[in-house]
């Protein structure tokens, strides 16, 4: 065979650079530069090595999906994988706002290089029968110089933290006086259900301050850490948690009551009562 030929055999085979060093036990740097051209004429013997390992393979009727009948190997991308199955996949909401918020928080804190590191953090919680339960997403930010041997240790200087839909009023204060009591100097609390944000400073009297998510009042919002310089801007939740309906918000109360085809359109005073209302 010639150069070519062997080149539109290998096509019609579907074999690769890789499975061809294999089979002829050519070096795969000489069976790259032939094929590439970089070897314009190759020994007579290379040639009659690749052109008795095609043989091999049209002896044996296998090709490019069928080597491992032969002892070869198939390419990873050509080998047959399960079918990836989402049927059951979702995404809780609460991933998405603490999403957002670490965008905003990354394009300024790396930005402008201000030696703070803005880190999403969300561990899947498996106790219980619901797979689908989740632990709060987190927004956390350390200094730089917590950051080495490939992990940040220490205390963050700033933690914000969404709350998963249905948390309850009780785990609200439960996870602020949990970062009270471990010193966070500053701390956010975002409840997507109840559609509030605490914004808790340590050593500010008066805190924490409430905001109604529910309104274009809380945006945007200062990082007191940073003076001013940070600020985090809600339209974009606000969005987001205004066109989840009142029934999917009720969280808590979820399975106490029966919610109505209505409920959203007529008995949004209602459904606040039953949520709780703003905190």
């Amino acid at each position: 065979m010639t150069v070519d030929e062997i080149r539109e055999e290998k096509r019609k085979l579907g074999v690769t650079n890789a499975m061809i060093a294999e089979g002829t036990d050519l070096p795969i740097g000489t069976v790259q530069k032939i094929f590439s051209g970089e070897t314009r004429h190759p020994r007579y013997e290379t040639l009659q090595r690749i052109e008795a390992y095609y043989h091999q393979m049209h002896a044996t009727g296998m090709h490019a999906t069928g080597m491992h009948a032969t002892g070869m190997h198939a390419s990873p991308l050509q080998t047959a994988a399960p079918d990836l199955d989402f049927t059951d996949f979702r995404i809780p909401v609460h991933l998405l706002i603490a999403g957002e918020v670490y965008r905003q928080m990354a394009n300024h804190l790396l930005d402008q290089e201000t030696g703070y590191l803005p880190v999403l953090y969300s561990e899947a919680s498996t106790a219980g029968t619901d797979k689908h339960a989740a632990k709060p997403a987190s927004v956390i930010i350390c200094r730089q110089d917590q950051a080495e041997r490939g992990q940040i240790s220490g205390k963050p200087v700033f933690v914000l933290e969404v709350l998963p839909w249905g948390s309850g009023q009780e785990a609200f204060y439960a996870r602020m006086s949990h970062y009270r009591n471990a010193g966070i100097q500053e701390c956010w609390i975002i409840d997507p259900a109840q559609c509030t944000l605490a914004v808790d400073h340590q050593d500010t009297p008066g805190s924490p301050v409430w905001y109604d998510m529910r309104t274009p009042v809380s945006t945007p919002v200062s990082v007191g850490l940073f003076h001013g310089k940070l600020m985090i801007d809600f339209q974009r939740i606000l969005g987001w948690i205004r066109d989840i309906p009142v029934s999917k918000r009720i969280g808590a109360a979820k399975g106490k009551f029966n919610v109505y085809g209505n409920f959203d359109e007529d008995n949004e005073a209602i459904a606040n009562l039953l949520t709780g209302g703003i905190l």
